[in-house]
């Protein structure tokens, strides 16, 4: 853990787990309360519990150790310093710049909330249970203004952008386009969990908005780096298929962790390559917390076909 001004902050989501035990059949009790889970219990849910937060019909902790409660809070809202007032609540359209935007189950995408213009002072996003968002963003929205490249003068839409939450949508399909990725060069942190109809995390637009976004089998051969990424957590996600139709380069990574995300096949991830061509995991990779075992075993392929075996040493199976 790490310690800020305001509460303990946990490093990665997944060290919540640590306060909970494994029960036969799969059941998780809390270390606390000894409040029972049931099988399959997200993490997301564990974190609802220690914060004390009653939504989603979770049970909340009446023993939890104040550090754990404010960890368990600054994991689902990020950082308290870095938290302000979005929306109508602050006066008007011209204030809502700001630095971490909230969205609830009324908006249907960014462009509902946030001008164009305002989009690279974002530094942290959560979205809750939007039921009818299909994506972040909207073609018609980054039609609405054109995106020059990257440049020294113009750092682009969502480029101070590091951590990004997305939980209980049931609407939602495919999360950035990739017409944002080299956009995305301080993204720290990608949790995504409880979205019942996510197909890919970075993906190419529906068959109606072709002529906007591009065909999606344009990028399959093409490489994004994503160099500050170190946190990537799926959970919850059965439709999710891929996380990104392009290849990705994210040689930052300390955790990754996919849990019940039974469909996924492709994870788009470019492991680094030695001299003789085979890969290596990321130099800063700590693990990646995995289940079901089958899942990993059978169904999941990375770019490198050695890349499963170089990881194993890394890999928990939950």
């Amino acid at each position: 853990m790490l310690r800020r001004d305001g509460p303990v902050l946990h490093r990665v989501d997944t060290s919540f787990w640590e306060y909970v035990e494994k029960m036969d059949g799969g059941r998780k009790r809390c270390n606390f309360c000894r409040h029972l889970f049931a099988k399959g219990t997200s993490i997301s849910r564990i974190k609802l519990h220690l914060a004390g937060v009653t939504c989603r019909g979770v049970k909340i902790c009446g023993q939890v150790p104040q550090d754990v409660q404010d960890a368990a809070l600054a994991a689902i809202d990020g950082p308290p310093e870095k938290k302000l007032k979005t929306g109508m609540e602050q006066g008007g359209e011209e204030e809502r710049l700001c630095s971490h935007l909230d969205m609830d189950n009324s908006m249907e995408n960014t462009g509902d909330v946030l001008s164009l213009k305002y989009a690279t002072e974002l530094e942290y996003i959560k979205i809750l249970n939007c039921n009818s968002m299909e994506r972040l963003v909207s073609s018609s929205w980054l039609c609405s203004a054109p995106l020059p490249q990257p440049s020294p003068s113009y750092n682009g839409i969502f480029s101070g952008l590091k951590w990004f939450y997305c939980s209980g949508c049931k609407g939602m399909k495919k999360l950035f386009p990739p017409v944002l990725l080299p956009y995305l060069v301080n993204l720290e942190k990608i949790v995504v969990d409880g979205c019942e109809k996510m197909e890919e995390i970075i993906g190419g637009a529906r068959s109606d908005e072709e002529g906007d976004m591009g065909e999606e089998s344009s990028i399959r051969n093409t490489e994004f780096k994503l160099p500050k990424l170190r946190e990537l957590h799926l959970e919850d996600l059965p439709e999710l298929k891929s996380i990104c139709s392009a290849k990705l380069i994210c040689d930052s990574l300390q955790v990754i962790g996919v849990l019940n995300c039974e469909k996924l096949k492709r994870m788009g991830i470019c492991l680094p390559l030695l001299e003789n061509g085979q890969p290596s995991p990321p130099p800063s990779l700590e693990f990646i917390r995995v289940d079901p075992e089958e899942w990993w075993e059978s169904v999941v392929e990375w770019e490198h076909p050695n890349a499963k075996d170089v990881l194993r040493p890394f890999v928990e199976f939950w």
